[in-house]
């Protein structure tokens, strides 16, 4: 999927921002507490929707489900200078009824509807890249599945023939080997 320059640079810095959450310094998973105060402290985060999107933009994370796939491609096509307005671009996914809120008060400051924008987008292209892996390592898995397939049909071939050699042998008078 083809995506515009200013996406792809926020893009890597809204996964970078993810990767810092999720982790504490013991390396327990803590996304979903630290979600929890980002989205808390919302209306303090506001004054940095310019100056680092990425980072606010992960209050949403996880919260978006997106209802139209090829418009949202189109959005992700645009730069800072043209984005689509939030009113067109949130009729192609779904917000968590519960951050609402937060989308108003975002709506009612300066840049809030380009960061709304940002931010969707954000999430549509984090989806896109987790499905991405996922399908990557089950096509990984089902490969490795046909291999251990293959590999077991050649023991089950080797057995057969060990066996079969076995039984030559003992018919012409040689004491099989003991099995175990």
């Amino acid at each position: 999927m083809r995506i515009s320059p200013y996406f792809s640079q926020l893009k890597e810095s809204y996964q970078s921002e993810i990767d810092d959450l999720r982790f504490d310094s013991e390396g327990k998973d803590v996304l979903n507490a630290r979600l929890t105060v980002k989205r808390q402290l919302f209306k303090e985060l506001l004054p940095m929707m310019e100056i680092a999107p990425e980072m606010v933009a992960a209050t949403f994370h996880g919260s978006i489900t997106v209802n139209d796939r090829e418009q949202m491609e189109t959005f992700v096509l645009e730069g800072p200078g043209a984005l689509a307005s939030w009113e067109v671009v949130s009729g192609s996914l779904t917000v968590r009824a519960d951050l609402a809120p937060l989308i108003g008060l975002a709506l009612t400051s300066d840049g809030g509807d380009a960061f709304l924008v940002t931010m969707a987008c954000l999430q549509f292209l984090f989806a896109v890249q987790e499905q991405t892996i996922a399908s990557e390592e089950d096509e990984d898995l089902s490969i490795a599945e046909e291999q251990g397939d293959e590999q077991g049909d050649e023991a089950g071939d080797q057995e057969a023939g060990t066996d079969k050699a076995e039984d030559w042998l003992s018919e012409h008078g040689f004491d099989r080997r003991n099995t175990f």
